[in-house]
This record gives C-alpha cells, structure tokens and sequence, in this order.
C-alpha cells in the first residue's frame, strides 16, 4: 500500500445521524438516541424503522456501530449488532465510559425488532495509565469506540487521550455472545475486559473528536471531525485516519476538508470493495482506495511526494548529480552540433544530436503538462488525492494547491528548456554572419537551470527533513508511553 488514490462520489441521500453497518445489501443508519433507519442500498430506498430494545435503559450514542460474525441461533437471518453508549451520559453519576452493546436483530417481512443480549465493558476506564489521561478528569471524550476485525476475530477499541496528546487502540479477543455474568431476569449479559484482556496496544495521532470506524482489506478507517462553520478559523476539519492495527502502526491521516468535505463525518462502512461514507446531514458518498504498486519514485518526482523518511545523504547526491548531469550534458551536445557546424544552413537535418535533445526535452515538457493538468483538475473539482506511505501532510486546503501550482512552474520551466536551443542555438547558425561563439548562448539557459534544480533540491530537502525530524521526535514520544507487544 505504497501508493494510494482517494477517489469519491456522492451516492444517496438518508436520515441525518450517526454511525451505521451494512448487511445483505441492507444499510442500517442509526441516530444518538437509539433509532434505526434501514436502507435498501441497491434500491436507494427506505425500507423500515425501529428503535433499540432497552434504549430507555442502555441508550447507545451509535458512534461506531457494526455486524458480529456471531448468531444467537443458526438460523437468524443476522449476526449480533455492536454499538456503543459513548457520551449519552457525559452528565450522569455513572458516565458509562467504554461500553459496548450487542443486540440480536430478527425481521418479519419489512417489520425489524431487536433484543438488548450482552454488555462488553472496559474495565480500567480510571486507569490513567491506559485509558484516561487527565488527572482532573477532563478528557474531552474519555468514552471509547470499538471495532471488530472479523478475520482474526479481534475487538479493537481506541479512546482520546488528551495530555500526549495521541490516540491509543487496544486489542482483545473478541467475546463469545455466551460469555459474561447474567445482570437481570432479562437475561442480559456482562463481559468486563480487563487489563490481563489486552493482547497489544499503541498510540496514534491524536484524533479530534472520534466519529464512525470500520475495518477495511485489514486496515481500521477512522473518521473525526466536526463540520467547519468558519473556513477562516478551522479547528477540526473532517480527516480520516487508517491505521494497521495488526501490526501497530499508523498508515495514513487525510485532512478530508482539503478534499472538499465540510460537514461532521459520521458513517464509514465497507461493502463489497466499496467504502460508504456519510455525514451528520445525511449525504453518503461512495469512497473507493486505489492501490499502485512501484519499486521507486522517477527522478523528478518532487521532494514532497516521498514517502515520509529520510532523504540519505547518497541519495540526495544522486538526485542532484542526475540533474546536474542531464542538463550539462544534453546543453554540451548541443553547443558540440554547433561547433561541427559553423555555417549551418542546413543544421536541423544533417545533425540528429541537437533533434534528440529537443525531442527528449520536448517529451519531458509533455510530461509536465500532463501531471500539470492533473493537479489542476484536482485543485478545481477536489475529487482525488494522491496519498503516501505514513502520515499526509494535507494539512489544509491552501497547502495542497500551493505544491499543484509548484507543479506548473515546473511544467513551464522545462517547457522553456525544451525550446531553448531553438532560439539560443539552432536560429544564430541560420544566419550567414554567425559566429562560432554563438554557441555559447546554448549554455547559459542550461547553466542556470542546473542552478535553480539543485538550490530547489536543497532547500526542499532541508525543508522536509525537518519535518521528517519533527515527526520521528513525536513517534519516539508515543512509543515511550505505550508499545505495540
């Protein structure tokens, strides 16, 4: 996953809400307080409502919701459904932090009723060491999401921690829906994970304000976020994070506001390869992750599309000396076809080493001028984005177009380099007063470019090594307050 391609589209239209799962074509969209909208997601269509058994009682916020791999009984048309209570009671006595509900779904026809069967709790939610961080109590959302990894059958759960700050994920073994302590006569479940229940565990950005999750070809998709009300002071932009849990590690974090998104995310589940994404208003949008694979990056790859790992002093001479080479070599061919041909009224023809080096430049140019007309597409209908290997710095919208518009200057650089001898060396030698000196002026437009590719080279190299150098600190920092085992 060297090379990623963020690619969307809007889908449908659905009741304003939280998170929700999909099943058998079914898009079950849920709100704060309980109440489920299900969506035929082929048709686009309502298909039916109901609100959560015990939601009196046990009242879920729906910030993550998902499908189990378990059923209650061998022929119930759906496994157990997973949500969890998070900041429904921020101002109770018991603030219910780190709770997870699970909830058997039977169907009659169009007609859907449900039953409150097991509670998962985390059992060291006052532990400032593991899950809350501030001594004061005052973590923003101490209340946790959780996400399940059908493959290995693992429960993932992560919470804010504010005082890093970092986001920290937990691994366990998923419980069984028969295990944990009968709570009433209703046959309600409890399973409290204790500390000796973590399998792994390991920080990540901090997220701002949790919204939905979901795991996708192995990855867990976190989206945070609040809708931006004031594009001039933008404090926390819709972003998705994509994190490989299994191997503890963070893949990428996307500022989706940069892409055009300006409303708090709040759905995100995959369903047959595709991601569905929807946001408090309702809008879903389909949302596909493109993957290329690539031994390594072409020379001219700008700085700023490495992955983010440091440039080694050999590598940044060979760049430089690449660049060094091509323009002084291909410059001197040139002013060697001009020596050879002091009169040259019929230059263009008989000498084919100044037509490679045009055509070479001239290709180089198209090259430009089509990346160039990428970028440009990208900037006006905000619909791709082009993602690297770890952290993204897409950090606002202005930054993205500032490195397209770095790209047209170098589109329009080398498209002036390209036609350079035509007007410094080939039309002086059309003229019968010539002098073989003329052939010098083929230098100069080559000397200075070869200056102003190296000191580009430099200073973007600097640059993002300092970034480079910024990040490992804050890396090193969170892998001192907890590692993966």
């Amino acid at each position: 996953m060297k090379y990623t391609a963020l690619t969307y589209e809007k889908y449908m239209k659905i009741e304003k809400g939280q998170d929700g799962a999909i099943y058998n074509g079914l898009l079950f969209r849920f709100d704060s307080r309980g109440h489920c909208y299900v969506y035929d997601l082929e048709k686009k269509t309502l298909v039916s409502e109901f609100v959560l058994d015990r939601a009196d009682e046990y009242s879920p916020h729906s910030n993550t919701v998902f499908f189990g791999t378990e059923k209650i009984k061998s022929y119930d048309e759906f496994p157990l459904l997973y949500t969890n209570i998070y900041n429904n009671y921020k101002k109770a006595a018991d603030r219910r932090e780190g709770m997870l509900c699970a909830y058997r779904i039977t169907r009659q026809g169009d007609s859907f009723s449900t039953k409150l069967v097991q509670i998962i709790k985390i059992g060291f939610v006052e532990d400032l060491t593991l899950w809350k961080s501030m001594e004061d109590g005052s973590d923003k959302r101490p209340y946790g999401n959780f996400i399940l990894d059908s493959e290995t059958n693992r429960l993932y759960a992560f919470i804010m921690r504010d005082k890093e700050p970092a986001t920290r994920y937990f691994a366990f073994d998923m419980p069984s829906p028969t295990d944990g302590e009968i709570l009433d006569d209703q046959g309600l479940k409890c399973v409290v994970l204790t500390k000796e229940n973590i399998l792994a565990q390991f920080d990540g950005s901090w997220a701002h304000y949790l919204q939905g999750a979901c795991l996708f070809d192995g990855m867990l998709v976190s989206i945070e976020g609040g809708t931006v009300r004031d594009p001039e002071n933008v404090k926390h932009p819709p972003r998705m994070q994509i994190m490989d849990v299994r191997e503890g590690r963070q893949i990428a974090d996307i500022n989706m506001y940069a892409l055009g998104f300006d409303v708090e995310p709040e759905l995100i589940c995959p369903y047959n390869g595709v991601i569905y994404y929807a946001d408090c208003e309702g809008q879903v949008y389909t949302l596909t992750l493109e993957q290329y694979k690539r031994k390594s990056l072409p020379p001219w790859r700008n700085t700023w599309q490495r992955s983010k790992s440091d440039i080694e002093p050999k590598k940044l001479l060979k760049r430089i000396g690449f660049w060094t080479l091509y323009y002084l070599i291909t410059a001197a061919l040139v002013a060697f076809a001009a020596l050879k041909n002091p009169d040259n009224v019929v230059f263009v023809k008989k000498s084919w080493i100044p037509a490679v080096y045009a055509v070479c430049n001239t290709l180089l140019a198209l090259f430009y001028t089509s990346k160039l007309h990428t970028k440009l597409s990208m900037i006006n209908n905000k619909q791709r984005a082009y993602i690297y290997h770890n952290v993204v710095d897409l950090k606002q919208s202005f930054e993205f177009e500032h490195k397209c518009i770095k790209e047209a200057f170098r589109g329009l650089q080398t498209i002036t380099l390209a036609f350079t001898p035509v007007f410094f060396v080939y039309i002086p030698f059309f003229s019968s007063d010539a002098k073989p000196f003329s052939f010098f002026l083929g230098l100069v437009p080559a000397c200075i470019w070869v200056w102003i590719c190296m000191w580009e080279t430099f200073h973007d190299t600097e640059k993002h090594n300092e970034e480079v150098k910024k990040e490992r600190e804050k890396q090193e920092q969170l892998e001192e307050l907890g590692k993966w085992k």
